[in-house]
């Protein structure tokens, strides 16, 4: 009688260790979808945490001990002076660190780099880790979550039929910061609506991170006009999108955990008018996401195919950002003349 045919253990090494690394899912059930690398590639099954970089030694020793993790470094040095290899490696370090954390991770030629988003602060840095990448055939993928949501991927398709007619508009709002929560917005509009280009931006608003203000702004998708709305992170965080058409709105709200479908109906007191029926609820699935996300590394690695978020669209979602930093700045330059 054969041996079985064991699937393939994938060996992971986790830069920075923080919330999204594993710190939003450490109080969290086993059976709840898992919010970060760690407890994705867990929950997968076919991973192995083989490694993780942290500075910070309680946060090292705690993810070490929280998710197995066969051996933890204080730094990238550290690292390199041991003959560890990986298959995945997983950028979660502060964004500012990215560059850097990029640079040694192609030096290790794994076979793909998960990164945080955005790829780096820079887009012509972006656009250089790109090509290294591709010069060595490594998979470079880039954490917008949303684009492994499957009710997203959903709306995306009704859209391109134009089930409910054209879209004529859309308006967004976001806060804590435009590349931290901003790029998300942008990269899900081009999902949903196609490619983004920045018109106008107003001034920033500095909620959350002093190098990264929200901005508000209009953006257009071919003849669409998308209002880009932020507002202030201490004061609650929101991330929701409202996109009209022929005959429907539809809106997004809580980050994608739920969504509403208003199609249009005829008029019961004025005849030959349309009106907007009652709201139809769906659920979201969002928090599927980094799971389905893993999932898709493991059939790229398995087909060596590639994976459900070109990487180029989430470069696409920088350059939209630092244009509307330009605009911004010129705003705030000729409203102080």
């Amino acid at each position: 009688m054969g041996c079985p045919n064991l699937k393939p253990i994938y060996n992971v090494l986790i830069i920075g260790c923080g919330r999204i690394a594993g710190g939003f899912d450490e109080e969290r059930r086993v059976t709840d979808w898992p919010l970060t690398h760690a407890g994705a590639y867990l929950r997968h099954g076919q991973f192995q945490l083989a490694g993780c970089v942290e500075p910070n030694a309680e946060r090292r020793l705690g993810f070490i001990k929280r998710w197995n993790v066969e051996q933890g470094f204080s730094s990238i040095k550290e690292l390199e002076k041991s003959d560890k290899k990986f298959d995945v490696i997983s950028i979660c370090s502060p964004s500012s660190q990215h560059m850097s954390d990029l640079d040694a991770a192609i030096n290790m030629r794994p076979s793909i780099i998960f990164c945080e988003k955005p790829l780096t602060t820079n887009v012509n840095f972006s656009r250089e880790i790109i090509e290294r990448c591709s010069c060595l055939e490594i998979m470079l993928v880039v954490n917008h979550t949303r684009r492994w949501d499957p009710t997203v991927n959903r709306f995306a398709q009704d859209f391109r039929t134009e089930k409910w007619g054209k879209i004529k508009s859309a308006t967004a709002t976001y806060n804590k910061g435009l590349l931290n929560n901003g790029s998300h917005m942008i990269d899900l509009i081009a999902d949903l609506l196609g490619p983004v280009e920045a018109m106008f931006a107003g001034p920033p608003i500095f909620d959350a991170i002093d190098s990264d203000p929200s901005i508000s702004g209009f953006l257009r998708c071919g003849s669409v006009l998308v209002s880009l709305n932020c507002g202030d992170a201490s004061d609650f965080s929101v991330f929701e999108l409202e996109i009209v058409s022929e005959r429907s709105i539809v809106r997004m709200q809580n980050g994608g955990q739920s969504w509403t479908v208003r199609e249009i109906v005829a008029s019961p007191f004025f005849e030959g008018y349309k009106i907007l029926g009652k709201p139809k609820s769906l659920k979201g699935k969002v928090h599927h996401s980094m799971l389905l996300a893993v999932a898709d590394i493991v059939r790229v690695l398995e087909t060596s195919g590639d994976t459900s978020q070109p990487v180029k669209d989430a470069v696409n979602a920088q350059v939209v950002c630092e244009r509307l930093r330009e605009l911004s700045v010129k705003f705030v330059e000729n409203d102080s003349l």
